[in-house]
């Protein structure tokens, strides 16, 4: 039992790298054992993920060695430092892995094109997105030179791809049409997802719907795998419907297009719950709507969404001959806020107020007010 413990520790990488290390430092040890158990050194470090230590170590090695010992401890200093700046960027230290670039230039462009991806990526993180784009330009050039394939776990290497990347950062700056054009042919989901986003920013609302129409069944197919990934598209597909409907004041539209969201989102969306309300409320579908905005405001923060919502159905309520519940809604939406809900609530309570004081007078009133006129 003492054996197999003691084998386990001895496999332990923090146990070797200490082990390793009083080897490295033991006078009585010949040359050519601590050779060999440097370049041990180095691979456990990197097991470790401890690259900076590992590259430190391999350039001393380096210092020390030649022939083909020098060659091996050149390529794991090579190996060390590619692998600490993709180690940055996972940290977020985009600025620390582009100093580290100026000062290793020569050793690090020696590890292949995707290196270009990582300082495209490290300038986009810090907000320099047109040195970002050039890398991502280099970095594509010498991928088609050399027809190397990408790196295991980096960001596939597809012309697709890199073009995706970059029209991420031209979102970013603002560059609608340049994104466009980046993205011309693309028709995966996130490539529609960034065209939806930017034609509706250039009010290109047709074009917008026509890309929508392509991107809804394509998240749907998504499936489960993915629900966030999946909603998010179906939302911003949604989006560009609704912004193409209401241009159009197409309310059959609008309520088609909610509706079909609603059916498929895996989580709860209040601005499409209170837009099917709104849909019917146009149409003067008042059953349907105060059905729909009563399951809209369950739950639902106090906001001008939810004020908007409670007057619409209160309207509705009018309509349908129920003023009690319509008068009391109508109330809460006046005291409990100031925008132009409140202020359209207190209109219409005074209006109901002047037809109950005066309805023996004029006869009986038809049982709407002024906010279903106008």
């Amino acid at each position: 039992s003492k054996a197999r413990h003691d084998i386990g520790v001895e496999k332990d990488p923090d146990y070797q790298v200490d082990f390793l290390t009083k080897v490295m430092e033991s006078e009585s040890m010949p040359s050519e054992v601590k050779k060999i158990g440097q370049q041990t050194l180095i691979s456990y470090l990197s097991q470790l993920r401890r690259f900076e230590e590992a590259a430190k170590l391999s350039e001393q090695g380096m210092a020390t060695t030649s022939g083909d010992g020098y060659e091996i401890m050149k390529k794991l200093y090579v190996d060390s430092l590619r692998a600490r700046t993709r180690q940055l960027n996972e940290q977020g230290k985009h600025d620390e892995l582009l100093a580290l670039y100026e000062q290793k230039t020569e050793w690090l462009e020696q590890t292949g094109p995707e290196l270009f991806r990582e300082l495209a990526e490290a300038y986009r993180g810090l907000g320099i997105y047109g040195t970002s784009n050039k890398f991502l330009a280099r970095y594509a050039e010498e991928m088609r030179k050399s027809g190397k394939k990408r790196e295991p776990g980096s960001v596939s290497a597809t012309q697709d791809q890199i073009a995706l990347t970059q029209a991420k950062s031209e979102f970013l700056q603002g560059r609608y049409g340049s994104l466009l054009e980046t993205l011309d042919g693309l028709e995966d989901i996130a490539s529609l997802r960034l065209k939806v986003k930017a034609l509706m920013k250039l009010d290109r609302a047709n074009e917008a719907k026509a890309a929508a129409d392509n991107l809804f069944p394509k998240a749907v197919a998504m499936g489960a795998k993915d629900k966030t990934a999946r909603d998010q598209a179906i939302i911003d597909a949604t989006e560009a419907r609704i912004a193409w409907a209401e241009s159009r004041r197409d309310y059959i539209g609008l309520e088609s297009a909610v509706n079909k969201a609603l059916a498929e989102l895996h989580t709860r969306y209040e601005r499409f719950e209170v837009l099917h309300g709104d849909a019917l409320w146009f149409q003067e579908k008042h059953r349907g709507a105060v059905t729909a905005y009563r399951k809209a405001l369950e739950g639902a923060k106090a906001g001008d969404r939810t004020a908007r919502a409670n007057y619409r159905m209160a309207m509705s309520l009018i309509a349908l001959g129920e003023r009690m519940e319509a008068v009391n809604i109508l109330t809460k939406v006046r005291d409990s806020s100031q925008n132009i809900w409140s202020e359209s609530a207190r209109r219409e309570l005074e209006l109901i107020d002047w037809e109950k004081k005066y309805s023996v007078i004029l006869g009986d009133l038809p049982p709407m007010g002024l906010g279903i006129r106008n």
